[in-house]
């Protein structure tokens, strides 16, 4: 899940947009996108709760093993890839994933994480916002933040919306 973070992280940084969109969370071993973490969390119990139709399109594509002694899930593909559902923008940070990190392993990849301004700026379990995921351009993350400001308020005034009109 931590090369979920450094793929979000690159997007962002190259191109001002992130590329699962996903909020992240600081967890023990490294940042962690929450709404993956939920599908795979419950990749066995599809009939759990709200995500019961994103766990079952996740499982067509994806199978998550039993949890090993090691305590991490092992993920086993059940199609080729596809790079058609990436834009190309996209595909040169998959591609530069791919490359960086194809001999490191998750230790490593985990202490990657803990270096970053995004990981640093957060208490644990904290959400960590899209703008501290951006190293080294205090312009392209204030405007990162303006746009997370302005979801957060219209996020707020779509839950004001819906309680009035559950309360007609």
């Amino acid at each position: 899940m931590k090369l979920c973070f450094f793929a979000d992280k690159y997007h962002l940084e190259a191109y001002g947009t992130p590329i699962l969109n996903n909020n992240y969370t600081k967890m023990p071993k490294g940042p962690v996108p929450m709404y993956v973490y939920s599908l795979i969390k419950n990749s066995k119990n599809t009939d759990s709760d709200d995500l019961e139709s994103e766990v079952r399109e996740f499982n067509t594509h994806i199978n998550v093993k039993e949890r090993q002694s090691d305590d991490h899930s092992r993920f086993e593909n059940h199609n080729s890839f596809d790079r058609k559902f990436f834009s190309k923008s996209q595909m040169i940070i998959l591609d530069r994933l791919a490359l960086e990190f194809k001999d490191i392993d998750k230790e490593a990849i985990s202490n990657l994480s803990h270096d970053t301004s995004a990981w640093k700026s957060v208490n644990l379990h904290d959400n960590i916002p899209f703008s501290s995921m951006i190293d080294n351009n205090p312009e392209l993350s204030k405007h990162v933040r303006e746009n997370e400001i302005k979801k957060i308020q219209f996020n707020s005034n779509v839950q004001r919306v819906l309680e009035q009109v559950k309360t007609k």
